[in-house]
């Protein structure tokens, strides 16, 4: 089942240059325009400069993008999903917050399988409509599958003709699909984990006259709370407008009448903005840690929130690595890598602001904590003991020579890669591994590649040195990236997280397999997901450095009900598609806008 695999870095998305389309938003004309100028002029002065009154507006600012009249999820750059199309526009089946280890059903109702998860129904809720009024019913749910099993060319087409034998609908509310092979981990498609998920239902009226490749669903219809009203290139800007027809009104409306998402400032200019009042969101990147810290130093009207991302940072250690000499087909010295790393020294120095050293391979969520047995996080602690790196490596023949160790009777010179730049912190932290490894006479030489994929996929490296994704919904995920039924030899291109370390340990491959097919949901499976931990903890194909921890700050000028330390009611990243539940939450504040 190898293919709930997931890139869980957060990706810049751009695209085609804007066009001039003309959208139809709730009977008025709204623009999604290339080179027309508004009579708005954005600038950096007392006022927030936007086009709707500020005391209804919550103000995003967001990395650039060139996206302005394209709303196509299936396309490649088809649509900027962080700039609110995927948070307040569209809105999915269900929803797993990661924070309170709950999952929400939202436009879906239930769904459930048969004994040998061989079929799996899924049961809408009754009442969805989408923007335009038109019901979402089963008819959709067909129609999407079927429009992405017959289109090679669309994300999702992978999904359909690798799983699905055939769909059905059942009544206007229930679908059935019949799967071509057991699947416990089929309704994963459908709910929003990490951002959001591939299976979007689009409606089937407006997608069956339209070319799929080619359709820009501009503008875009979905079932959220708001509308797109303005999608404008020249002012960098998208402006969204409460739906006043949402098919969930009586139970979810939220307050603000308005978002805004636009292109982040500079820092400085960010930083001065955000004071004044004109931003809600700053970007996070722009206005990192130490930015945040300066305003807070300055302005009380603001609440931070910390937030560890998906994926610890760690090394991959390549078991077939082209210049370790076969030191790594050994476990010892995966383990004594891990030894020479001071987790707690690079968490406080390195990262900003300061993060927990990793004891698991995975984020430290409320939703992870039946995953991480203390027991087995005990037995096989990620310590600093550079003398037990030094022993290990010993006693499997990687003996010391002068001031370089020796293994098979070659030197070692080991070569660790890096996706980030060497002021990142990534690079700094593997720089910091290779000086502790050279005080044992281990040389590690690190280097940064922009074509790290490459190198990556094909093999052409002993250590990388980068972050530890794919355990979303259950450690399955993770392991599943170690099977040796996707081993390449060095040099032959693997899948994105298709055994790019080359592992081939038995313990770690048969629990896995055995994973594959287990309920995750199900209480009795627990000692087998226990024993798929254990197995990856005793071979350590990759090491956790440190949990990576995010600050957002948000601005209380005008509006509050952001999630905080004490109440983080759910994932407070603005670009996950879980922060709908954030904009549900805020209250204006009273403050007018001057």
């Amino acid at each position: 089942m190898s293919d709930f695999r997931s890139v869980n870095r957060r990706q810049l998305i751009s695209g085609a240059a804007a066009g001039g389309a003309v959208l139809a938003v709730g009977g008025k004309a709204a623009f999604a325009t290339g080179g027309r100028a508004p009579a708005y002029v954005r600038t950096y002065g007392q006022a927030a400069n936007i086009p709707t009154p500020r005391e209804q507006t919550v103000v995003i600012e967001k990395e650039p993008i060139t996206i302005y009249d394209s709303f196509n999820p299936f396309t490649p750059n088809g649509w900027a999903y962080h700039w609110g199309n995927e948070q307040i526009c569209l809105e999915y089946l269900f929803y797993q917050n990661f924070a309170t280890n709950e999952e929400v059903a939202w436009t879906g109702e239930k769904y459930a399988y048969n004994p040998d998860f061989t079929e799996f129904t899924l049961t809408l809720k009754k009442g969805v409509t989408f923007s335009d009024g038109k019901p979402m019913t089963s008819a959709d749910v067909v129609f999407t599958s079927e429009m992405l099993g017959k289109n090679a060319g669309l994300s999702g087409n992978d999904i359909v003709n690798i799983w699905i034998a055939k769909v059905e609908a059942i009544d206007d509310l229930n679908v059935k699909f019949t799967l071509k092979k057991a699947n416990p981990r089929f309704h994963y498609f459908f709910v929003a984990g990490i951002i959001g998920t591939t299976f979007k239902i689009v409606p089937k009226h407006i997608w069956e006259k339209q070319d799929p490749i080619t359709f820009k669903n501009n503008p875009p219809v979905w079932t959220g709370s708001y509308m797109l009203q303005e999608a404008n290139a020249t002012q960098k800007m998208y402006v969204w407008k409460k739906n006043p027809n949402y098919w969930q009104k009586a139970s979810f409306d939220p307050k603000p009448n308005f978002i805004i998402v636009r292109e982040r400032l500079p820092t400085d200019a960010a930083v001065q903005e955000f004071l004044r009042g004109n931003i809600d969101i700053p970007n996070q990147d722009t206005v990192n840690y130490l930015s945040q810290q300066q305003i807070m130093a300055q302005d009380k009207d603001n609440v931070q929130l910390f937030f560890a991302d998906p994926c610890p940072r760690g090394l991959y250690i390549n078991s077939k690595g082209p210049t370790a000499n076969g030191l790594f087909e050994k476990a010892e010295a995966h383990w004594a890598l891990s030894y020479l790393i001071d987790r707690d020294k690079i968490g406080k120095t390195i990262w900003q602001p300061p993060s927990p050293a990793a004891a698991f391979p995975w984020a430290n969520w409320k939703s992870n904590e039946k995953w991480s047995d203390k027991a087995i996080g005990d037995k096989y602690a990620l310590t600093y003991d550079p003398d037990k790196a030094a022993q290990l490596l010993d006693s499997i023949g990687a003996k010391k020579e002068g001031d370089t160790r020796v293994f098979n009777g070659k030197k070692l010179e080991l070569n660790m890669i890096t996706p980030q730049i060497p002021t990142g912190a990534e690079y700094q932290i593997g720089d910091t591994i290779a000086r502790e490894a050279g005080k044992i006479g281990l040389k590690i030489n690190l280097r940064y590649l922009q074509t790290w994929s490459d190198a990556y996929q094909t093999g052409q490296f002993d250590i990388s040195d980068h972050w530890i994704c794919g355990n979303v919904f259950d450690p399955f995920q993770l392991y599943q990236q170690y099977l040796e039924r996707d081993f390449k030899p060095i040099g032959t291109r693997t899948q994105g997280g298709h055994n790019e370390t080359r592992t081939d340990d038995k313990a770690l491959n048969d629990i896995a397999l055995k994973l594959e097919n287990l309920d995750p949901k199900d209480p009795k499976n627990m000692p087998a997901f226990n024993q798929g931990l254990e197995a990856y903890m005793q071979y350590l194909p990759s090491t956790p450095i440190i949990q990576t921890t995010y600050p957002f700050l948000y601005s209380t000028k005008y509006w509050s009900g952001w999630p905080t330390q004490d109440n983080q009611y759910t994932i407070g990243a603005c670009w996950w598609g879980q922060f709908l539940f954030v904009y549900g939450k805020l209250q204006p504040t009273g403050a007018k806008s001057s």
